[in-house]
Formats: C-alpha cells, structure tokens, sequence
C-alpha cells in the first residue's frame, strides 16, 4: 500500500473554486479568445500540483497539470539514503568578509551624515 505525502490535493475543492471561477469568466461581455486564455489561466493555476508517495520501496513522484496526471517517475530509496549533504561553517571569516568591506565602504562614502 502506498505511503501518500502530505498537504492532500483536495481535488474536489480545487474543481470547485475552478468552476465557480469559470462560471464568473464566461458572464463577462469579453471576446472569446479572452475567455479562453481566462478558463486556461485558472486551470493552470488551480489544476497544477505535485504529488508524492513512497510504494514498494520506491519514492514515486507526479505532476498534475491543468488537471491532467502524468506518469509516475520512479526513483529507488536508496539513492536517497545514500545522499551526504556538505556543511559549511556558517562562521566562517570566507564568508563574513565581503559583508564587512561592504558595511566599511558604505559607512565611509555613502552613509555620510
């Protein structure tokens, strides 16, 4: 049984707001092709969304686009296991260096009173 990641889609809350939104576009007195890219727009923003889950020792990833699932991509879990993540000293003169000169500089020659 699949392993679902969380928020939910709320698939029906979000075909509701697309319908609601859609009625309110199509009252208008605009062109048709107004309407359109209208009824285009709100299903790309409303119908497009991720979707993630781990089944059968896979993690498994989708995208939805204007309501429409793609194909699952696959990916083994241990390749997720096995990613090292690098730390850098987040005090490290390297790095505290240009925001020194910066401040110095901006002190000297711009923030005169």
């Amino acid at each position: 049984m699949p392993t679902k990641f969380h928020p939910a889609t709320r698939l029906t809350l979000r075909l509701t707001v697309f319908a609601g939104l859609a009625a309110f576009g199509l009252l208008g007195s605009a062109d048709v092709i107004n309407k359109l890219i209208w009824l285009a727009g709100m299903a790309f923003l409303l119908g497009s969304f991720r979707e993630a889950r781990i089944s059968e020792g896979q993690f498994e990833r989708r995208l939805v686009l204007l309501f429409i699932p793609q194909p699952w991509k696959r990916w083994p879990l241990e390749r997720f296991f096995e990613i090292e993540t690098k730390y850098a000293d987040p005090s490290a003169i390297e790095s505290m260096l240009p925001a020194a000169l910066l401040y110095f500089y901006c002190r000297s020659f711009i923030c005169v009173a």
